[in-house]
C-alpha cells in the first residue's frame, strides 16, 4: 500500500484519468516488487548484490512520467502536422475547382469572343 501511494502522488499532477491512473500505479508497484525478488535471485545465483531503494522507485515513476510527456508531445506534433495537411489539402482542393470553374468560364468567354467576331465579320447578327 506504501508504493501505491508514493505512486499517486508522484503521479497527481499529470492529467491521467482515472482509469489510466488505477492501471498505472499497480504496474509501478510491480515492476518494484519484481526487481527487488530478482535482485534477490540474482544475489543467491551470482552472488552479487543489486541495491533496489526507495530512490529506485522514484526513478522509475519519474522515467515513466518523462516517458508519457514525450510521448504526448511527439503525438500532438504529429497530429498538428496531420491537420496542417489536412487544411493545405482543402485549401488546394478549393483552389483547384476555384480554378476550373475559372478556366471553364474562360472558355466559355473565349467561344463567345470568337462567335462575336465571325458574326461580325459575315455581318450577320444571329444572336439576340
Amino acid at each position: 500500500m506504501p508504493l501505491e501511494r508514493v505512486a499517486n502522488k508522484f503521479l497527481e499532477t499529470l492529467q491521467l484519468t482515472d482509469t489510466e491512473r488505477q492501471g498505472i500505479v499497480p504496474i509501478c508497484k510491480y515492476f518494484h516488487t519484481s526487481v527487488l525478488s530478482l535482485s534477490e535471485r540474482f544475489l543467491q545465483s551470482m552472488g552479487h548484490h543489486n541495491y533496489v531503494t526507495p530512490t529506485s522507485y522514484l526513478e522509475l515513476i519519474a522515467s515513466f512520467r518523462r516517458l508519457l510527456t514525450e510521448k504526448r508531445d511527439s503525438v500532438m506534433k504529429a497530429k498538428k502536422k496531420y491537420v496542417n495537411g489536412l487544411d493545405k489539402l482543402a485549401f488546394a482542393e478549393s483552389q483547384v475547382s476555384y480554378d476550373k470553374h475559372g478556366t471553364e468560364n474562360r472558355e466559355c468567354l473565349s467561344n463567345a469572343s470568337l462567335f462575336l467576331e465571325k458574326s461580325v465579320k459575315s455581318g450577320t447578327s444571329d444572336f439576340v
